[in-house]
């Protein structure tokens, strides 16, 4: 070991551990298109002559595709981050390119290959957040909740964007949104994939710096999430022009380009460690710990405690089970909201299905922030983080009963709420993933829990939701004297999904309970971790 040396200047821009998580925000800015399904998923309903069972069997198959990444976690360590990037962005481009050339009909086929399209195009996602949440909480350690808080927070913005630009430049024509869902995320992921990576911890950032930067960062992402529901609400109030759209579209895009600023903004000074430390081997951090003059966060020595389990091991804990069971109740039950957004919105007589999509891309965003920041506070209290996962999973159910209860207010308003609890708890998975089983093999561990999320949706929207509209549209249907063609697979009220609703928030309230036993298990867990962070600071 060395002896504290003078401070550096800033590293180079390559090695700046800023363009790093900037390079990820982008990377994460084009990974949550799935939930624009219900954009065109009405389009695609109308055009191929599908019954409601077949569409939420499409987005179930977006689930899965999006949800399966254990590919991508067991293959994560055999070569650089920027290989996942790339396998991701060609997943997508390829599986959205053919369901583009579906609703064009210009090919014809058989709905297993459709179904095959969409896997292939959402698996995309996994292959991308794998290395960008990897790289950035090796890179961060003592930020994980934060930093992990924020990339999610993109993801669940992007869907809010791409929205955005539909409205100005696509509305009505969803075959050519489809195809921007094809080619604009590969166009960015192959821009930035040479910048996710791994940053060694050579110059170690002072702690006020990383503050403020962190600080900067989740301004950023306020102002564009602020910025988007004031367009939003001026699309409702008033009837904007083409041009006005896609000025503020324009706006928008710039907004985008402010996180680019990272890596130059204050001019942070560096304390200088020795070369061997590699922060990105966990069996070096103690020793990397305790070279640093002071712990930035009272959760410092956090990273000490962590279990370091193989897939194995993990699968053979009850807390990875409870905490699958978590993420199946509540992310299974809000992606089933995602996916029949379109039908919902129209059964309560409306076809603004962009609107309340940005609705719920803005909150989900907002979520994923609230669930980084308030989940480091109930841990800096010495209190267990899945406390957290219990609060949201709860939040989840009462949404999902506000819709059921077809008011005229609770679309908007489940929407948000939705949103929120959504982004709330896919920001909070990777953070309890890597201090339940630890970081060493977390691709894998974190891709393999979160199958939980696809196959709760799968039986969830395919099975119960799907199958419970089209028995009401049939009955509707068969009510009428003279039905006019094509009406046997739509639904019009509150009806059509109430009792469907009602037993989501069952589900919800059973994801409660299991989150509740896992508060319980690792109580002394947490209280530990916290008294050995006060003992390291005095």
């Amino acid at each position: 070991m060395t002896s504290s040396a003078p401070l550096k200047d800033q590293p180079s821009l390559l090695e700046n551990e800023w363009v790093g998580l900037a390079a990820g925000i982008y990377a994460e800015a084009c990974s949550g298109l799935s939930y624009c399904f219900a954009v065109y998923s009405e389009h695609l309903k109308e055009t191929l002559n599908w019954s409601q069972t077949q569409i939420d069997g499409l987005g179930s198959s977006k689930d899965f595709g999006g949800g399966y990444g254990v590919p991508a976690g067991l293959l994560y360590n055999f070569y650089p981050p920027w290989v996942s990037v790339l396998i991701g962005a060609s997943f997508n481009l390829a599986g959205y390119l053919g369901i583009w050339l579906t609703s064009l009909k210009l090919i014809a086929p058989p709905y297993w290959l459709v179904c095959a399209f969409m896997v292939i195009g959402s698996n995309g996602e996994p292959w991308v957040s794998t290395p960008v949440m990897v790289t950035n909480m090796q890179t961060f350690p003592t930020e994980r909740g934060h930093v992990v808080g924020l990339l999610k927070a993109y993801l669940g913005l992007s869907a809010a964007m791409f929205a955005r630009i539909y409205t100005s430049f696509f509305d009505g024509y969803a075959s050519r949104f489809i195809l921007l869902q094809a080619i604009g995320p590969f166009v960015v992921l192959t821009a930035v994939m040479a910048f996710v990576k791994p940053y060694p911890n050579k110059h170690d950032t002072e702690p006020h710096e990383i503050e403020k930067r962190i600080r900067w960062s989740y301004c950023i992402i306020l102002i564009l999430a602020g910025y988007l529901f004031i367009t939003i609400v001026l699309s409702e109030v008033f009837v904007l022009g083409v041009a006005t759209q896609r000025a503020l579209t324009t706006i928008m895009i710039a907004i985008l380009f402010l996180p680019l600023a990272m890596p130059f903004f204050g001019r942070p000074r560096y304390k200088h460690v020795s070369s061997d430390l590699d922060a990105l081997n966990p069996d070096d951090e103690e020793s990397s710990t305790l070279l640093q003059e002071e712990p930035v966060h009272t959760d410092k020595p956090v990273h000490l405690e962590m279990p370091e389990l193989t897939l194995y091991e993990s699968v053979q804990t009850a807390n990875f089970w409870l905490f699958a069971a978590i993420i199946g109740a509540g992310t299974g039950s809000g992606l089933t909201i995602v996916n029949n957004f379109g039908q919902i919105a129209r059964s309560f007589g409306t076809s603004r299905v962009s609107s309340f999509i940005s609705l719920f891309s803005i909150w989900n965003c907002l979520g994923r922030l609230l669930a980084g920041y308030s989940s480091e506070c109930i841990v800096r209290a010495g209190l267990p983080r899945p406390i957290a996962a219990v609060m949201f999973t709860s939040l989840m159910g009462l949404a999902i009963l506000l819709l059921a209860t077809g008011a005229s207010y609770s679309l908007y308003v489940g929407s948000v709420l939705v949103g929120l609890a959504q982004g709330a708890h896919w920001a909070l998975m990777p953070v309890l993933t890597s201090e339940l089983f630890g970081l060493r093999n977390y691709g894998a561990t974190f891709n393999t829990v979160t199958v939980a999320s696809p196959i709760s949706a799968y039986f969830l929207s395919t099975w119960l939701t799907g199958t419970l509209y089209d028995r009401e549209a049939a009955a509707q249907h068969a009510s009428q004297i003279d039905p006019p063609p094509g009406s046997e697979h739509t639904c019009h009220g509150a009806v059509c999904f109430q009792l469907a609703l009602v037993l989501l928030s069952c589900v919800c309230a059973g994801g409660v309970i299991c989150g509740l036993a896992l508060v319980m298990r690792t109580r002394g867990l947490y209280r530990l971790r916290t008294k050995t962070s006060e003992s390291e600071e005095y």
